[in-house]
């Protein structure tokens, strides 16, 4: 009797004291929870603002997608502001502070580095400028969108949680600061240190003219431009490269035969090839994918002057990035065309900072810049500046001084500009805007109610005199540099092609004058782009579900071969290790789907034997370089497969006894890669590719992925080489099938969702709808919240 007292005695304070932690934990979470609610935007309600001048109505559907009703583009501006900020505002933050060299402000130490290799393009100094030059119309509309910016982020009840996290304050918004936005897409869509020409210069003076023009081509077979035009093939090298030790050389220090590519999809029908008479424009464009969207949806319906606009906004800048307005529909792809160059520095006196210009002497221009982190920590970056741009850190292969040329620094690079697209009427208007806009440069695909379509780059483009732009040369004599901005017609243009279609997909749109005008920029390999025109030659009498069946097209054309090759090869095997796996590849699905094992076969399969070819004969350029072989060619498919298809004796990289022998190591290392992923039936193409979709900060703080970032999923598509593009954090940030005043009719999809809050009602809503194709209505649905602003006159 005596034990059993003190045992139940035991037992009643573990039970009080684990009830107690229970009741505790329970505190906390309550108290986060209502932390977290209280960093919610505003849905419903009325809100009386000096910001308007007329009431403006935001009614959100149950995605949260807003239709914003205003009197006019000033009013619809400080709406679409105030949306912003209380949404999107730490989204919004990191696009200014990435733009501008300043994350380490927000993120501390880890992005000091980040920040030196930005802050030396002083991009908030050419903000600042830019800012100060806004014309009258330009103004209003950017101080009513930043006045509605912070007046939505003052009028939360928390700041947003990631600033908590953080242990910072947020800074409030400025016009500037829309800009930096835009530069931000530049460092997304272009190499702000022109590493490709910089490589191609080092591998060209290493390795030969005649070496380099073959393994680095301008394009390949796949190539598939908008004007027909075929670039003529490099010459197989007569003479092999150098081999030090006659063996195998390494691959480990290889290319990424698959990397993704800072791009897009775009194409339209002209009315001819439509069921209505109109065009119909079709759009995903392919970014780093992250929680939210970087897009935010939005319909703009503005009394004066009469506008009706549905599409995406970025949030931090007030303009319609891609969208239709009933009378034309648009959409981008990232250019790729040449918008740098290296220019090489002809000392006077290198220690006294003096050097030579087509106008005569200068001297280097000394800017210290300090860079801030969140720690207290602080570094002074001295930028030397010369009237090429910002001097480089370090020099070339051969000891030279280099300048990164770059269209981004030039004055209009960054502007206001695209927002009048939103009142082009016709492809004539829509033009107009393009070349006058400052953003990264785009290929421009256009469509109008009445079935023209059209095509142009949009975003400034160099014009170039005396040289091309491919190698690396001083500029000091002024026989070569560049004019300033290309206009037509110098700048193609294209309207109503005999074929009534259009397409791009980041690779070659055009040949001739206009190629070598816009430059032979570091364009995509033609893969995908050739599989979207083989879809729109196929189009007669089509409507939105046809173009958006290409969107979601994974069929695996550009890998057939590489199937064809490895079955032909292997044909006549006696290793019974290649049994199963060739069985797989016999019988695959061709297409890229989650359960396929035999499509990942085929593609590890051709990674392999690229990098086995490439990396022989890039031994001299591997022996000069050591560990810094930085080999880069999104074109390698060409040569790789002219090589192990035609098998020249005398290019068979060291330590084969012939390409047969190539192929068979290859496939051994398929075989090695299969047996340490867990064996062939893990070996889907789907296990490789998951999904894996996260906020900025659930890096840094692990514990917050279960609240903010999506399950990960296995999805249809690939990286690149085929329409449909969603793989790792890899994808298509929107999909848009529209013809213009046939709205309704439209199709939209996009990863992640609208809102950056978890406890928004509509967080990630419609990303399982991307995730699996299902398609979704183009405007806006029902009103579910209606959120009012009313003047306040007081």
């Amino acid at each position: 009797m005596s034990d059993k007292l003190p045992r139940a005695r035991l037992w009643r304070r573990l039970g009080w004291i684990f009830g107690g932690f229970v009741l505790l934990l329970a505190m906390v979470v309550i108290a986060g929870y209502l932390w977290l609610r209280q960093s919610l935007p505003q849905l419903e309600g009325e809100i009386l603002t000096a910001g308007v001048t007329h009431r403006v109505t935001v009614s959100r559907d149950a995605d949260g997608v807003p239709t914003v009703q205003a009197a006019n583009r000033v009013d619809a501006s400080y709406a679409l502001g105030y949306l912003h900020g209380q949404e999107r505002f730490f989204q919004m933050d990191l696009l200014r502070r990435s733009g501008a060299g300043e994350l380490s402000e927000l993120l501390g130490d880890a992005t000091l580095e980040f920040d030196k290799k930005r802050r030396r393009h002083r991009f908030r100094h050419r903000s600042e400028r830019a800012a100060e030059n806004f014309s009258d119309a330009d103004l209003l509309v950017s101080s009513a969108y930043t006045s509605g910016v912070n007046d939505g982020l003052k009028a939360l009840g928390a700041v947003p949680f990631e600033y908590t996290l953080l242990g910072v304050e947020p800074a409030a918004w400025s016009n500037m600061d829309s800009l930096l936005v835009v530069y931000a897409m530049y460092f997304t869509l272009q190499d702000s240190d022109n590493r490709y020409e910089r490589n191609y210069s080092l591998a060209h003076d290493v390795m030969g003219k005649e070496l380099v023009e073959f393994l680095v081509p301008f394009g390949t077979t796949w190539d598939a431009p908008v004007d027909g035009g075929a670039l003529p093939l490099a010459p197989i090298p007569v003479d092999a490269p150098e081999s030090g030790t006659g063996e195998q050389a390494p691959t480990v220090a290889m290319l990424p035969v698959d990397a993704a590519v800072p791009g897009s999809n775009n194409w339209v029908l002209g009315g001819s090839l439509t069921a209505t008479g109109a065009a119909i424009v079709a759009n995903d464009m392919h970014l780093g994918l992250g929680v939210p969207n970087i897009w935010y949806r939005v319909r703009l319906v503005i009394g004066e002057p009469g506008t009706d606009i549905t599409g995406v906004s970025l949030p931090g800048a007030a303009a319609i990035v891609v969208g239709s307005n009933t009378d034309i529909a648009w959409g981008f792809t990232n250019s790729q065309t040449d918008t740098q160059d290296i220019v090489l520095i002809d000392w006077i006196d290198e220690a006294a900072g003096s050097y030579r210009t087509p106008s005569g002497p200068a001297k280097l221009e000394i800017v210290n810049e300090t860079i801030c982190s969140s720690s207290g920590k602080c570094d002074e970056l001295p930028v030397r500046e010369t009237v090429w741009g910002p001097l480089l850190e370090f020099t070339d292969h051969a000891g030279r001084a280099m300048v990164t040329h770059w269209i981004a620094h030039y004055e209009g690079a960054a502007n206001t500009h695209l927002m009048q697209m939103e009142n082009a009427r016709t492809l004539e208007d829509a033009f107009a805007v393009a070349h006058r806009a400052g953003t990264p440069a785009q290929n421009l695909v256009v469509g109008d109610r009445h079935g023209n379509i059209g095509y142009t780059l949009l975003g400034p483009v160099p014009a170039r005199f005396g040289h091309s732009g491919i190698l690396p040369a001083s500029w000091s004599d002024g026989s070569r540099g560049w004019s300033g901005r290309l206009l037509p017609p110098g700048l193609p243009v294209i309207i109503n092609p005999p074929q009534d279609r259009l397409w791009s997909a980041n690779a070659r749109i055009v040949s001739g004058d206009w190629l070598q005008n816009v430059g032979f920029g570091n364009y995509a390999l033609a893969g995908r782009q050739h599989q979207v025109r083989e879809r729109m030659m196929a189009l007669e009498s089509a409507d939105e579900d046809d173009l958006f069946a290409i969107q979601l097209d994974d069929e695996a054309l550009f890998l057939a071969r590489w199937r064809a090759l490895m079955l032909e090869h292997f044909a006549n095997h006696t290793d019974s290790s290649l049994a199963a796996a060739l069985d797989k590849v016999e019988r695959w699905e061709g297409r890229a789907v989650p359960e396929s094992i035999g499509y990942r076969v085929v593609r590890r399969f051709r990674s392999h034997v690229t990098m086995r070819v490439i990396s022989g004969l890039t031994e001299p350029l591997q022996d000069y370089l050591g560990e810094r072989f930085p080999w880069y060619s999104r074109t390698v498919e060409g040569p790789a497969w002219r090589l192990v298809n035609e098998r020249p004796a005398h290019l068979l990289p060291p330590g084969y006894d012939d390409w047969n022998a190539l192929v068979d190591a290859a496939m051994a290392d398929v075989i090695a890669e299969i047996s340490s992923n867990g064996g062939l039936e893990k070996f889907t193409w789907g296990a490789y590719a998951e999904l894996r979709i996260d906020h900025p900060l659930s890096s840094f703080v692990p514990a917050l992925a279960w609240l903010t970032d999506p399950p990960v999923r296995q999805a249809s598509g690939e990286f690149s080489n085929m329409p449909r593009i969603a793989a790792g954090s890899w994808g298509a940030s929107e999909r848009m099938v529209v013809s213009p005043g046939r709205e309704e009719n439209g199709i939209f999809q996009m990863p992640s969702g609208q809102s950056g809050h978890p406890l928004s009602p509509y967080y990630n809503k419609g990303h399982e709808n991307w995730v699996r194709g299902t398609k979704t209505p183009f405007l806006p649905g029902e009103a579910k919240w209606i959120l009012e602003f009313q003047p306040d006159d007081s």
